[in-house]
């Protein structure tokens, strides 16, 4: 049980973060699509695959 929050706690403070800049960055743009937003948020909530797929396309456009 230790074990397991010691991955599940930086993986929500990560996530949680991610989720109130994401909401703080539309709030500021006026960011009115529900799609958009609903993207940006599962974006933060899966961020591991996000980072993964942001570093593929970097590495890839850097070749």
């Amino acid at each position: 049980m230790f074990v397991t929050s010691l991955f599940i706690a930086p993986y929500l403070i990560i996530a949680l973060f991610a989720i109130f800049m994401t909401f703080a960055e539309q709030k500021q743009t006026g960011n009115r699509s529900l799609l958009l937003k609903s993207l940006g948020f599962l974006a933060c909530v899966l961020w591991p695959i996000t980072f993964l797929v942001v570093a593929v396309a970097a590495q890839r456009s850097t070749s």
